[in-house]
């Protein structure tokens, strides 16, 4: 297990109106041997800021400020080699859509193999030929029939558990999932969350999961970070957020999610008002929408502090 900390981290990418800062001051340190799930709203700089880690970021990208630090290495200062050693032995990614994870040119059996054999190792000695085994059976696949298949000839479903056998076959210490089953049914949704959670159980690796499924962050996670506007607005255990959120739009996420029974799905103001990426608020940028906004919102931004960023956070008068 290894140690995954944001230091301070500004990240914008430079477009023809001016530089959008995606992530904006992020300070945040994963706990070892845990899964920690990122919510928000699509452009609060969850997807960029786990991308980060792995150096996969768009040309037009830019840190400006601050460090990613993997067992107290500073992953934004790797060479090029480093970085290649850096992916899938330490920390891996599945990607959001498995469609198109995979080469439709190869079975699904050699691009495992080519996995092993990029990064230096001969995926037909000791214990590659067994550890791939091992992986598709522990997310419940046949190997017999996996390997020599191509990627068209498996469920969607059945190809993002392949992406996730993928991602662990050099034994990382951290594994990143972006939306891992969003392009999924919600029966083949249960499942592979079903399978992530034994997953984790027996390898115990350390899980960075992006997410927009609050039911999946119930099931998985022990830790949840709210982004808003590239900034993390509140980081705490996972059934405090999920109960007990403290800061305002934390709130609103929740309250937006539609129930069962009918109930929900109401969305507050701030939440239906995007904060400007180009010209960041030099206070709280939720602060507009605000229910419990103060004049002091506006001017000054508030630091994370005691798991919440929020001058007035829910629950205090």
């Amino acid at each position: 297990m290894s140690r995954l900390v944001f230091e301070d981290l500004v990240l914008e990418y430079e477009v023809d109106e001016g530089a959008v800062r995606s992530v904006d001051g992020v300070s945040m340190e994963l706990p070892e041997g845990k899964v920690t799930a990122l919510i928000g709203e699509s452009g609060s700089g969850k997807t960029t800021l786990s991308n980060a880690v792995l150096r996969l970021l768009a040309p037009n990208a830019r840190v400006r400020r601050g460090r990613i630090l993997f067992d107290g290495v500073d992953v934004l200062g790797l060479g090029p080699e480093e970085v290649r050693r850096f992916r899938w032995h330490r920390a891996s990614l599945v990607f959001q859509a498995a469609q198109s994870a995979f080469n439709p040119t190869l079975t699904l059996g050699e691009q495992l193999r080519d996995a092993v054999a990029d990064h230096g190792q001969d995926p037909q000695r000791p214990p590659f030929p067994e550890r791939i085994q091992e992986l598709l059976a522990m997310v419940r696949l046949d190997p017999a029939r996996v390997l020599p298949a191509w990627p068209h000839q498996l469920s969607g479903g059945m190809r993002q558990r392949v992406a996730i056998a993928m991602a662990l076959v050099l034994h990382p210490q951290l594994l990143i999932l972006d939306e891992p089953t969003t392009a999924l049914d919600l029966i083949t949704q249960s499942y592979v969350q079903d399978i992530l959670q034994q997953v984790h159980l027996k390898t115990g690796v350390t899980m960075l999961f992006i997410t927009h499924d609050l039911a999946a962050v119930a099931r998985l996670a022990d830790f949840v970070g709210v982004m808003y506007g590239g900034r993390l607005v509140e980081f705490a255990p996972a059934e405090s957020v999920l109960r007990h959120p403290r800061h305002p739009y934390s709130r609103a996420l929740l309250a937006s999610v539609p129930r069962v029974d009918g109930k929900g799905g109401t969305r507050a103001r701030g939440a239906l008002r995007a904060p400007d990426l180009l010209n960041p608020s030099p206070g709280c940028n939720f602060a507009p929408g605000c229910p419990r906004v103060m004049k002091r919102c506006e001017q000054e931004r508030p630091a994370l502090e005691d798991g919440v960023a929020c001058f007035r956070p829910e629950g205090e008068p």
